[in-house]
């Protein structure tokens, strides 16, 4: 600092002897920063402070929070300063301008993400050689006396492929768009996921799917949309190649332009390419004008950086107007999509068991079960869940081949005399998940997360299923005594448990397989939790609909809350409830928890529940 000041004066005093001749202001500041550094020159821009969504957690999804942001070039000024040339030069304003206007419609999830970002930026725009990138979260870790988390990249022109260079590295992120708007669409979908794996393409994550109705060409069907990140070797032409043949296998048919298709699998970005050649333009042409694409996009990569636009898919979004698409969720087996967005789906209770707290010894034959299936799905329940083992609070286990024995006849006996109804096997055995399936089920209903069983995640992978994922500390026999949460900033600290083993878990599941899109999340009320707890979750539906797990750019995964006839709900009375006012009760709890965000309830009395569902619904609507 000393050398600069003293540089600087004998700057000044030159200055002024020459008149402030551009040609010698020049010369000086060449001078002045070859002496005082031997290495490369520097620009630094130092506390950028910029107001902005960033971070995982869901307050931080909604409440924007200040980040101080330093930048420094790194080049050699000695050529411009020589020939008082300032074509090369760089233009502080304008750097400053475009870090500040990326990093407030970046909604990151992360720093690092945020950085990186930052970085390429700042090399696309200038001829620097290398760039500096420093961000501070002043806010993070305030309560703990830290005075901010920051994060530091150094990022080169060789971190970056070249413009227009076709080769890829040795692996690149690619993100690609999957449509179907013919035939079975969930189906194939499904099959479009295993062409890319079989093109080599490692799945690294999956958006949630969408029902989107057509653009362009309106006289057809609607499409389902869905963007994967994955992970090649492969050059972005042999990837091409491959998803060409992979659709043409999978029946696309030569159509017109943006015409019906079975199956499209487009290259959206790859890694940091930019590439246009006759059969093909990396990023896609058309992603920035196109809801229906950076919707999903946003669920894997809000916050890329997409070259070319130098501008993040979040706020490619911003720019549109508000999407006309719904979050569905697929039954390949029929064809069919749940779209719980717009309606909650009920899901009636069918236990095949003697022991049951409710209902055990009811449904335990093959007629009954039947019967009481049916009078259920003529009541609105939109799936039947089936269950061979109680997992009441003090239940003994159940053998995995009498959970058979209880449960495929009856999921048989329904698949032939209910013939459209959604089924789903309530069981944490990826064995009786399996063939539960193979017998006609259409969901898996897992109420330990994947705990109990380590096949769980992969058996649903292999099986393309959706996945209810629930919460839960502990067997049937321990679960009471293990209640116990560590206090946090919302209550008992039940909440934050919740969300972080649904953000743990789901991840596992999806790197085994798992789709996000046939992700299901339940709470787990009951299970290894007290009345407070149970209610505390009630209220705090809509913090868990914004957790990791379950938040997406603009919609979340579905939560299932199964609060029906429960120990929390009978011990809200003052007196021994009788079995209406159970129900009752039961209807009036599901009705809140679908008004705090639920989107998917699980009841015995399929009746009361859709009444008092319709009401919720029908009292959150804004008014117009």
């Amino acid at each position: 600092r000393f050398e600069f000041q003293m540089v600087m004066r004998q700057a000044w005093r030159s200055l002024r002897r020459h008149q402030a001749k551009p040609s010698a202001a020049a010369a000086l500041v060449g001078y002045c920063t070859r002496a005082s550094s031997s290495s490369a020159d520097r620009v630094c821009i130092e506390g950028l402070k910029v107001n902005c969504i960033v971070g995982v957690r869901p307050h931080e999804r909604v409440t924007p929070q200040d980040l101080l942001i330093s930048f420094a070039f790194h080049t050699d000024f000695s050529a411009v300063a020589a020939a008082d040339d300032i074509s090369h030069a760089i233009c502080y304003s304008t750097a400053t301008k475009a870090v500040k206007q990326y990093v407030s419609s970046a909604e990151a999830l992360t720093l690092e993400a945020l950085a990186s970002g930052v970085a390429r930026l700042l090399l696309e725009s200038s001829d620097a050689s290398k760039v500096s990138v420093r961000i501070e979260k002043p806010e993070a870790l305030k309560k703990y006396g830290a005075r901010c988390s920051a994060v530091e990249v150094e990022r080169c022109r060789s971190d970056h492929p070249a413009v227009g260079g076709t080769g890829a590295t040795s692996q690149s992120d690619v993100f690609i768009a999957l449509g179907s708007n013919v035939g079975n669409r969930p189906e194939n979908i499904a099959k479009g996921m295993q062409a890319l794996q079989a093109a080599g393409c490692s799945i690294l994550s999956t958006s949630l799917l969408y029902e989107t109705p057509p653009e362009y060409v309106k006289d057809q069907p609607p499409f389902l949309n869905a963007v994967v990140r994955a992970r090649t070797s492969l050059t972005p032409e042999a990837l091409l190649d491959q998803l060409k043949d992979a659709e043409k296998r999978l029946g696309r048919m030569q159509s017109a332009r943006f015409g019906p298709r079975a199956i499209d699998l487009d290259i959206l970005v790859f890694g940091e390419h930019v590439l246009q050649t006759e059969k093909l333009t990396i990023p896609h042409p058309r992603m920035h004008e196109r809801t229906f694409v950076l919707v999903p996009l946003c669920d894997v990569g809000s916050d890329v950086f997409v070259p070319v636009y130098n501008r993040t898919p979040a706020a490619m979004l911003r720019d549109l107007p508000s999407p006309q698409l719904t979050p569905v969720l697929p039954v390949p087996r029929k064809g069919q999509v749940l779209r719980y967005l717009e309606r909650p789906l009920i899901m009636g209770v069918l236990n095949t068991t003697p022991d049951s707290f409710s209902d055990g010894g009811l449904f335990t034959e093959v007629g009954s079960a039947v019967e009481h299936a049916s009078l259920m799905l003529a009541q609105g329940a939109d799936i039947i869940d089936v269950g061979g083992e109680s997992t009441r609070p003090g239940a003994d286990a159940v053998e995995t081949a009498e959970e058979l024995r209880r449960v495929v006849p009856v999921v048989e006996a329904l698949r032939k005399n209910c013939p459209d109804a959604v089924l789903s096997i309530d069981t944490y055995k990826a064995e009786v998940a399996r063939a539960a399936v193979a017998a006609g089920a259409d969901i898996v209903n897992d109420v330990t997360g994947g705990v109990r069983d380590a096949a769980m995640y992969t058996t649903c992978a292999d099986l393309h299923v959706p996945y209810v994922l629930s919460h839960t500390v502990g067997d049937s026999k321990e679960m009471n005594s293990l209640a116990r949460y560590v206090p946090g900033p919302i209550g008992t600290g039940v909440v934050e448990a919740v969300s972080t083993f649904w953000a743990e878990r789901a991840q596992l599941a999806l790197t085994a397989g798992v789709w996000r899109w046939n992700m299901v999340l339940d709470p787990g009320i009951g299970f290894a939790k007290n009345s407070a707890h149970n209610f505390e979750i009630v209220q705090r539906l809509d913090y868990l609909s914004r957790s990791p797990a379950a938040a997406g750019f603009r919609f979340s995964s579905p939560i299932l809350f199964g609060g029906s006839r429960k120990r929390f709900v009978r011990g809200a009375f003052e007196h021994q409830p009788t079995r209406e006012e159970q129900d009752v009760a039961s209807a009036y709890i599901s009705g809140a928890a679908v008004a705090r965000g639920a989107r998917m309830v699980r009841v015995h009395d399929v009746a009361k529940a859709r009444a008092a569902v319709t009401m919720a619904m029908a009292a959150s609507r804004p008014v117009q």
